[in-house]
């Protein structure tokens, strides 16, 4: 059973060491293992700013593994697409504590990759994460302007080359989550969707406003996936939803059945890869609808 523990002080540094210590982290971890720490650096500001991990989260932690026998230690990250990842090693202190503990920086945005398989489609993912015994998150609790928080999760999305990092953020949300509803969905999730299906169908047939209904639809389908994450979206899915479907016009509903059916029939057939496809057509109709609208 996993457990939540706290600690709360103004020293990074020996606030770090403590947890780790009260969490017996170094029982986790393999005797010889190589350890990639992951901070998360956004941008070359300095962590008083809140973007990011502070160097002594940094230093706490690599002075505690050393302490329990452990030698090889990195310091893996990249900054977001478009930044340098070295003037933001220099600006968050990360490049102080590396050459204070010899202890190697590496950017991975200049890192290899190697693809790999993954229940949704394949991905590349850098290296130098991927090779390392033992990873340790070291993320930044933050607010973020399309799930309300950003945390562990998120950082992890460091591992990835910039041209997945474009991927992700082209592909948005519904995408991936129908490819999951079609691989987890039960048969009471399945019926209703099938239910919420309907009725749209029937509110459609009498003309009627079914808006709410839709974004109950789209909401169904996050539940599905049966993922914790993408459970805590549904608010950010629903309001989405609402927004396009009040702006359809009666000339759209055929189109609108129909793409909502497709979706429907991917996910009860699990058929992940079709799912994600026919989400993206139902989602490139909209947006294409939206704009020139």
């Amino acid at each position: 059973m996993s457990r939540i523990y706290e600690i709360f002080g103004t020293n990074a540094h020996a606030m770090t060491r403590a947890l780790m210590e009260s969490a017996g982290a170094a029982c986790k971890i393999p005797s010889g293992a190589s350890v990639a720490l992951k901070p998360n650096l956004v941008v070359a500001a300095s962590p008083e700013t809140g973007a990011t991990t502070h160097a002594g989260v940094l230093s706490g932690a690599i002075e505690y593994l050393r302490d329990h026998g452990f030698r090889d230690i990195s310091i893996i990250e990249g900054s977001w697409v478009g930044d340098d990842t070295g003037r933001a090693f220099r600006a968050a202190g990360y490049e102080a504590v590396g050459k204070k503990y010899g202890v190697p920086l590496f950017d991975l945005k200049r890192d290899k990759t190697r693809r790999v398989d993954t229940p949704l489609r394949p991905m590349d993912i850098c290296c130098r994460a991927l090779d390392a015994d033992y990873l340790i998150n070291l993320p930044v609790l933050k607010g973020h302007c399309q799930t309300a928080m950003t945390c562990a999760l998120k950082n992890c999305k460091g591992c990835l080359p910039d041209r997945e990092k474009r991927r992700f953020h082209a592909e948005g949300l519904m995408r991936p989550i129908a490819a999951l509803a079609a691989q987890n969905r039960g048969e009471e999730d399945l019926e209703r969707l099938r239910a919420l299906l309907e009725e749209i169908e029937g509110r459609i047939a009498r003309r009627e406003e079914y808006a709410q209904l839709d974004s109950q639809f789209h909401a169904q389908i996050a539940v599905c996936s049966h993922n914790a994450v993408v459970s805590n979206l549904i608010p950010v899915i629903t309001e989405g939803v609402r927004t396009f479907a009040r702006t359809v016009a009666e000339p759209e509903y055929v189109q609108t059945l129909a793409s909502h059916r497709a979706v429907y029939e991917a996910i009860r057939e699990g058929r992940a890869a079709d799912a994600q496809e026919e989400m993206l057509y139902h989602l490139l109709y909209n947006k294409k609808r939206y704009r020139h609208g």
